[in-house]
C-alpha cells in the first residue's frame, strides 16, 4: 500500500515500510555523527598518560565546586567545563588556577 509522505526533498509516494527505513537510516547517520563529534571533543580532555602511565592520577587537581578532574595544563588551557565563571578557559592564571582546585 502506498502513501504520500513528505521528505526533505517534498512530497514523495513510497510505502511506509520504505518510509520507516529511510528515516532509521536517517536517524542512524546523524546518532554516528553526534557520536562522532563527542568522541572528537574528548580527546582533548582525556589524559594522554592514561593509558601508559599507572600513576597518572597522581598530577591530577578537582574544580572545588563540581569535583571535576584535570591535568593543571588542562585547567589551563580548557578551564571548567561545569563551572566556567571559575577559570577563562586560555587564560595562563596558575595561581587562580590552584585557588579553585584542589
Amino acid at each position: 500500500r502506498s502513501r504520500w509522505f513528505h521528505a526533505d526533498s517534498g512530497w514523495k509516494n513510497t510505502t511506509l515500510k520504505e518510509e520507516s527505513k529511510n528515516v532509521t537510516e536517517r536517524i542512524d547517520k546523524e546518532q554516528d555523527q553526534a557520536t562522532k563529534e563527542i568522541w572528537e571533543r574528548c580527546q582533548s580532555v582525556i589524559p594522554r598518560d592514561f593509558e601508559t602511565n599507572p600513576r597518572w592520577d597522581k598530577g591530577m587537581r578537582a574544580c572545588c565546586i563540581c569535583g571535576l578532574l584535570k591535568t593543571p595544563q588542562m585547567w589551563l588551557d580548557y578551564g571548567c567545563d561545569n563551572c566556567a565563571f571559575l577559570i577563562q578557559p586560555g587564560v595562563n592564571d596558575r595561581e587562580r588556577m590552584e585557588a579553585v582546585t584542589t
